[in-house]
This record gives structure tokens, C-alpha cells and sequence, in this order.
């Protein structure tokens, strides 16, 4: 494959922005019709598709940085499901790390795993019918009006978050080829990722 410019990423970013709005404006339209099991699987694959936006700017700093990027990574995280459903969950909780210890933040990061695959299982009960060792069931029987309310109304919640973030990181991507400083803590943040997650986590969420 050949190496992305930060044009191209900048573009991905702003399309999966845009479609994550088209189905949540989808998702609205079968939540008012009552179909609430199709509204959770259009109101997640909207978290998901947001969640590539994570990866996408990740991409954008390593080319900005290195000159390069890691396929076989950027591939898998943005393919994924469960791993796109915890970029997203870790945006929406915004975990407090200040004076925490890496156990500490172990411990949350393995519940905040944990969780994204509650919810891709969620999502597959959304569509497919199933079986839970007893009896089979339909998606229908799973989603309700209350149930269903809560996770649209957070998707839509995550689609404004990650509009604002949008204008705020893009603006800091498009700087990078000028700003040594700037590519610099990036440099270093990106390193850390590598190395010690944990950390990298502190020092980029204390910014």
C-alpha cells in the first residue's frame, strides 16, 4: 500500500465524521418507527466509525513525524470492532489519570476491554438471532424504547464530542510539518505509546 499524505487523512477524518451523522440521522427514523433493535446496531456503527477517527489522526502524526506509518496496526485498529468500540468508550470517559499509578490505570483500561465487548455482543444481538444456552431469540425481544433512547442519545453525544475534536486536532495535524515543537512532544508521545501506554496516556489526557 502505498504511504498516506496528511491531505488524505485529513479527508478520511472529515468522511467517517460525516457518515457517522448519516446514520445516526438513519438510526433516528427507525427509533421513531419503533424499531429499536436496528436503532442500537446504527447508533453503534456510528460509535465505531468515529472511533476510526482516533486511528486516522494517530496515522496522520506518525506520517507528519516519521514519515511513515505501520500498516499492519493502522489496518487493524481500524478494522476491528471491539478495538473501535474502546477508542471511542475511552473519549466518552474521559479517564481521570492524574496521580493515579499504571495498576490503577490497568485496572480501568481492562474494565473499559471488557465493556467494548459487552457492547460488540450487544451489537450482534442487535441483528442475528440467537442462543443463550437455553432458548433461541430474535433481535426484537433484546431492545425497548427506554433501552434504546439511552445508547442513541450517547452516540449522538460522542458524534458532538468528536466534532469539536475534530476542529481542534485537525488545526494541530495541519501544523505539524512547520512546528518542530509541536512534531517533537508528538514525537515523544508517540514513542511512549509504543513503550509505555500507560504513561503516554497521563501525559497526553494532563495536556
Amino acid at each position: 500500500m502505498k504511504n498516506l499524505t496528511l491531505q488524505e487523512i485529513e479527508k478520511a477524518i472529515r468522511l467517517c465524521i460525516e457518515n457517522a451523522k448519516e446514520l445516526l440521522e438513519e438510526a433516528e427514523i427507525l427509533f421513531k418507527k419503533k424499531h429499536f433493535a436496528r436503532t442500537y446496531t446504527l447508533s453503534q456503527l456510528a460509535e465505531e466509525e468515529l472511533a476510526k477517527v482516533m486511528t486516522l489522526l494517530r496515522t496522520g502524526i506518525e506520517i507528519a513525524c516519521e514519515g511513515k506509518f505501520d500498516y499492519k496496526s493502522f489496518n487493524q485498529r481500524l478494522k476491528t470492532h471491539t478495538t473501535k468500540i474502546k477508542n471511542i468508550e475511552l473519549i466518552k470517559q474521559t479517564i481521570p489519570t492524574k496521580g493515579k499509578k499504571s495498576d490503577e490505570l490497568k485496572i480501568q483500561l481492562k474494565k473499559i476491554d471488557k465493556f467494548a465487548k459487552f457492547l460488540n455482543n450487544q451489537k450482534n444481538k442487535s441483528i442475528y438471532v440467537g442462543f443463550d444456552g437455553k432458548k433461541f431469540s430474535k433481535p426484537s425481544e433484546h431492545f425497548d424504547y427506554k433501552r434504546t433512547k439511552t445508547y442513541l442519545d450517547e452516540a449522538q453525544h460522542s458524534y458532538r464530542q468528536m466534532k469539536n475534536f475534530e476542529k481542534t486536532r485537525l488545526k494541530e495535524l495541519k501544523k505539524l510539518p512547520k512546528n518542530e515543537r509541536l512534531k517533537n512532544r508528538l514525537k515523544k508521545a508517540l514513542t511512549e505509546l509504543k513503550t509505555d501506554p500507560y504513561n503516554a496516556m497521563e501525559n497526553y489526557m494532563d495536556k
